[in-house]
Parts: C-alpha cells; sequence; structure tokens
C-alpha cells in the first residue's frame, strides 16, 4: 500500500501538462478545424549546441518541428502555468480524486493533490531542492536521480528550448504509439535518467514519453506518459490530458482549467518549513526504502519536528498534529493567486 501511495502522489511530473498531444481525438472545442495543421511558416531560434552535445540531424529536425508546432517562440513570453484538474487512479479499483498545479519561470514548481484513499500531499521545486509532504508519506527531498528528474522536468516545463537541457540527443527510428506511426528520439540530459520521446510523425506532436526504471528487486521496468488531448491556449499548444503507467498503477489526469501569466502569491513556491528543517540539516533525516530506483529522505521522529505551516504562503489545513512518522501536512491551500 505504501508504494502505491508514493508512486500515486509522484504521477504528476512537472512538465507533463506542458507537453502536447496523445492520441489526437481532438474535440472542436479545444482546437478550432483551422489551427489543426501544426505550423511551419517559420523556424524556432535556437541557441547553438554545444561542443559537447552528440545530436543527430534526423533528431534535430525532428524536435525543432515539435517546437515549432507547440508556439515556438511565443513560449519565451510565458512566466507561469497554473492548472487544475481531475485524477483517475486504476489500482485496487478505481479511486477519484484532484490536482492544482503551479509552474514558474525559470524551474520553479508547486503540486497538491487530494486522492480518495490515497491521502493529501505536495510537491515542490525551488532552486536546487525537489521536496515532498505527504499525510501518509511523510516529508522527504529527493536524492540522486530523482532529485536530477525532478529538476530537469520543472526546468523544461515553460522553457521547451530543447537545445538547453540534453547532451546527446539520437534519432532511433520509427515505431507505432496507438496505430500512429511515430519517430522514436532518445534524449540524454546534462544530467538524470535517458528518456525515449515518440513524435507523430504527420503532425510533428509528442505523443509518448518512456524512462527506464530500476525496481527495488534491481529488474529494470518503464514508466510512460501518453498524450491524449491538447488545447490551443494564447497562440500555444497545451496538453490537457494525459495517461500515465508505473509498475504500480495507472492514472489519467485531465485539466479543467488553466491560465497562463497570472499574478501568484509571494511565497508559492516557497519549501515547507519541514522541508526546510531536513535541507538545513540532513542529519534529521532518514534514508526511506528506495521506491522504483529513488532514494528520498524523510523527516527523523524527533523533539520539536512537528511539522508547520510552509513557507510564506497561505496556511490553511493540517493534519491533526500526527507525530512526525506521520507528518502532518504543511497548512498550505491550493489557493495559489494574487490579489487574495
Amino acid at each position: 500500500m505504501r508504494s502505491i501511495l508514493r508512486s500515486t502522489f509522484d504521477a504528476l511530473k512537472f512538465a507533463a501538462p506542458m507537453l502536447c498531444a496523445g492520441s489526437l481525438t481532438i474535440a472542436a472545442t479545444d482546437l478550432g478545424a483551422t489551427d489543426a495543421a501544426p505550423a511551419t511558416e517559420s523556424a524556432p531560434t535556437e541557441s547553438s549546441p554545444q561542443p559537447s552535445q552528440e545530436i543527430s540531424p534526423q533528431a534535430a529536425a525532428t524536435l525543432d518541428k515539435y517546437y515549432e508546432t507547440i508556439g515556438g517562440d511565443a513560449w519565451d513570453g510565458v512566466e507561469n502555468l497554473v492548472r487544475s484538474g481531475t485524477i483517475s487512479v486504476q489500482r485496487l479499483g478505481t479511486r477519484e480524486g484532484t490536482f492544482s498545479s503551479y509552474i514558474a519561470s525559470p524551474g520553479e514548481a508547486y503540486v497538491v493533490t487530494d486522492i480518495d484513499g490515497l491521502g493529501h500531499g505536495q510537491r515542490g521545486v525551488k532552486d536546487d531542492t525537489a521536496w515532498g509532504v505527504h499525510e501518509f508519506e511523510g516529508v522527504w527531498t529527493e536524492k540522486n536521480s530523482e532529485r536530477e528528474y525532478h529538476l530537469n522536468e520543472a526546468h523544461n516545463s515553460l522553457c521547451p528550448h530543447w537545445r538547453d537541457h540534453f547532451s546527446k540527443v539520437e534519432f532511433i527510428g520509427e515505431s507505432e504509439v496507438g496505430g500512429r506511426t511515430c519517430k522514436e528520439v532518445k534524449m540524454t540530459p546534462w544530467s538524470g535518467r535517458p528518456q525515449t520521446w515518440f513524435f507523430d510523425k504527420a503532425s510533428g506532436l509528442l505523443l509518448r514519453k518512456e524512462t527506464e526504471v530500476k525496481q527495488v528487486t534491481g529488474e529494470s521496468d518503464f514508466e510512460s506518459l501518453t498524450y491524449e488531448r491538447y488545447r490551443r491556449v494564447e497562440g500555444l499548444l497545451v496538453a490537457v490530458k494525459w495517461s500515465e503507467k508505473r509498475p504500480f498503477y495507472e492514472a489519467t489526469w485531465t485539466v479543467d482549467e488553466m491560465s497562463i501569466n497570472q499574478e501568484l502569491k509571494d511565497g508559492t513556491f516557497d519549501l515547507p518549513e519541514e522541508v526546510v528543517r531536513i535541507v538545513d540539516d540532513p542529519s534529521l533525516a532518514r534514508p526511506r526504502r528506495p521506491m522504483g530506483g529513488s532514494v528520498s529522505a524523510i523527516v527523523a521522529t524527533a523533539k520539536g519536528l512537528a511539522p508547520t505551516g510552509g513557507g510564506s504562503a497561505a496556511r490553511g489545513r493540517r493534519s491533526g498534529g500526527r507525530r512526525v512518522a506521520k507528518a502532518s501536512i504543511s497548512g498550505r491551500t491550493p489557493s495559489r493567486l494574487g490579489g487574495g
């Protein structure tokens, strides 16, 4: 049960809502017929590859087409993205929930989730820290490859200039996703785990991302995100529905509301106080059992370490003063827009 909780809470990878397309079953209300064809009038402005990068010409052409299709240089004007919606988790039956997420440039993210039977949790990225707080799982900061993964996802979300984030990009060949012919590209970041991206050959849109992970048994497995619907917002194409498959469960995420460049409250991305404690003094954290190859830290049960409110953000819900072994949730609420 604990592994299901942790994997479910990990499900919202920060970049997922930004990456477009999936099965391309686009409702008329999502994308007008006149917008259906990807734009091809001008090539995106990209920084030159660094000398140490290895980029195949076919992979570069595929990624440049994708960048242009989702909006190209219009992404340079995006300072933040706010979304909320629903989650449906298929594991031990179907469990329903909600999420709210906030992403800002450069590389800041905050997500709050509530899932029936799986609890209330928060995740975030700020500076060089990727953290999590969950009413059942406790408080942790990501380490090693998991930390690099979350930092990369947060930075890539509002800055889709792919040349800035990957040291090696290889064209693998063609394959099929959902009956559609795709171009398969292996993406190796400067640090962190490689991923394989599948782009629809006709539209240029990203249909799937796959990541190989190591289980606690030492065996390899795969996680995947498949993009099923996207919507045009202020000249950009943004995914509004995607499905996820992980070793412990499957889930579908649907965005109901979305806005760009909203005024956010001060402290939206601040680390909760219980996370600050283990960042400032790592001796207060103990290693936890790896889940899917990750190694995290959880607040130790010790005098004076009962979690309090998070950062300078709005305070609200708490978890009834549980001991740190079942750490209480930081009192930050999903309401992060300014003006209140």
